[in-house]
């Protein structure tokens, strides 16, 4: 086993006794959700990522990650959904960086899932 193997292996588990003692740690959930996310644990990831979204909405960089998620699962309509909503937090917070990464994503989704995206799945905000 190697050295970062080692170190792998060791912090979920301090994320995991964070969360066992204060449920409602989004630091900890989020934390997470990164190291699943490296892990290539993509569901576990998504599940950290969206009790993040339960406990703080209003979390750009958690709807950022479960976009990426998402586009990686091929699952369009949710991609485009995290994305629109990341962009428009980063928007309000007058994060011009994210918010420019955010709406360059939301036009890639666009692009890669119209075929299989209906008007009718699409969310009704902007990326802007």
């Amino acid at each position: 086993m190697a050295f970062f193997d080692f170190l792998k292996n060791k912090t979920i588990p301090v994320y995991q006794d964070r969360i066992a003692k204060n449920p409602d740690d989004a630091e900890a959930h989020f934390l997470l959700g990164v190291q699943y996310e490296h892990e290539g644990e993509t569901d576990k990831a998504i599940s950290a990522f969206e009790e993040v979204v339960r406990l703080n909405p209003r979390s750009a960089e958690t709807l950022f990650n479960l976009a990426q998620l998402h586009n990686l699962k091929n699952n369009g309509p949710m991609a485009i959904r995290y994305i629109t909503q990341a962009g428009n937090l980063f928007s309000q917070k007058n994060d011009s960086e994210n918010k420019d990464r955010a709406r360059k994503l939301l036009r890639e989704y666009h692009l890669r899932f119209k075929d299989s995206v209906g008007t009718a799945s699409l969310p009704t905000g902007n990326a802007e």
